[in-house]
């Protein structure tokens, strides 16, 4: 499904840090990949040494970290394939949540400074947005 799905854009991200999307151009639809990076099909998995051991972190509890972790070799760990991909997927929705949370209060923040603005002036009351149609007149003279 993920991949059946097009999400594009003409602008390429800006980012600091680990790139949040794929940004892979795709010369068809002139637009750049805007899935998750990680699950992105354009993104290649890395090349591991054939003695790399399969590394994913074992917890009995969720919330009291341990120094264990799996031992097996990668190449034959089949109980644990693709976690470091799934944790990052994982981290990247956390991260992008956040910045949509952020842009929401953004939003949020200039639209209550731009109500304060407008209420609280007292000239702002006793006008009642008049307007002054002599000064309009002499500007338009001009």
């Amino acid at each position: 499904v993920e991949s059946a799905s097009l999400l594009c854009s003409s602008i390429r991200e800006q980012s600091r840090g680990t790139p949040l999307f794929c940004d892979a151009y795709d010369s068809h639809a002139k637009a750049y990949c805007k899935r998750l990076r990680a699950v992105c099909e354009h993104v290649k998995d890395p090349k591991y040494p054939a003695d790399a051991i399969c590394g994913l972190p074992l917890v009995q509890d969720v919330f009291t970290p341990t120094e264990r972790f799996c031992c097996t070799p990668r190449s034959k760990c089949s109980l644990h394939f693709g976690w470091e991909r799934k944790k990052r997927a994982n981290i990247d929705m956390k991260r992008y949540r956040q910045l949509l949370r952020n842009d929401e209060l953004l939003h949020e923040e200039s639209r209550l400074i731009r109500s304060l603005s407008q209420r609280a002036g007292i000239l702002g009351m006793i006008l009642n947005r008049t307007v002054d149609e002599e000064a309009k007149q002499n500007e338009d003279l001009k």
